[in-house]
């Protein structure tokens, strides 16, 4: 379920508004964004038994690759909070909310319909084949970047 409010701003402002600069500045970018993204993929295990969600129409099966998108897309917005100078607007809560937004939808083959039963069904290739988009991304701002992601040292938090 798409909740704005709850989602992005609410995890957004604690991932990238409060724990990343500090993380960031401590033990570099690269560990920063491995740390949150474990964090955040665990935080989010309580959906794979909430018959409503994506995760639970992915299915246990699938906890390791989602783990794997969470850290991804932690080194993607870790990438853009650093060039958009801190903004946890456009690396947190917009990254965050389009993905929440579109991904049902794209995963789901455009239908935001709940299948038999009240559960979303998410198409598994597709899934996989998102997750491997993003963590060759992920991989890619790392090599470009040699592990800096943008960073520049002291970073000043701002929305």
């Amino acid at each position: 379920m798409f909740l704005p409010f709850n989602g992005p701003v609410g995890e957004e402002l604690g991932w990238r508004g409060y724990v990343l600069p500090k993380l960031q500045q401590r033990r570099g970018p690269i560990i920063a964004s491995l740390a949150i993204g474990t964090i955040w993929g665990i935080w989010h295990l309580p959906s794979f038994f909430d018959p409503a969600s994506v995760q639970a129409s992915l299915g246990l099966v699938f906890l390791i690759p989602f783990m794997v998108g969470t850290i991804a897309n932690s080194v993607i917005m870790t990438w853009l909070y650093n060039r958009t100078k801190a903004s946890v607007l456009v690396a947190g809560i917009i990254w965050h909310a389009a993905t929440d937004f579109w991904a049902p939808m794209f995963l789901a083959d455009f239908s935001i319909a709940a299948g038999p039963g009240g559960t979303l069904t998410v198409n598994q290739t597709l899934y996989a084949i998102v997750l491997a988009i993003l963590a060759f991304v992920a991989v890619i701002l790392t090599i470009l970047t040699k592990g800096q992601l943008g960073y520049r040292g002291t970073t000043h938090s701002s929305i």
